[in-house]
């Protein structure tokens, strides 16, 4: 069993700003995983969104 440990990067995309060749991260999942929250902009707005 490994004790390793990463950051995971986290994208996503709205059905308002559908923009699918921006693959940065927007968002980081830390190690502490799995009590994480995200706050995401423009959420409430969306008919509709993708997250990695």
């Amino acid at each position: 069993t490994s004790t390793d440990r990463w950051h995971v990067p986290v994208n996503w995309v709205l059905s308002t700003d559908a923009n699918f060749n921006d693959t940065s991260p927007q968002g980081w999942i830390p190690p502490s995983f799995p009590a994480v929250a995200i706050d995401i902009p423009g959420l409430n707005q969306a008919e509709w969104y993708i997250v990695n």
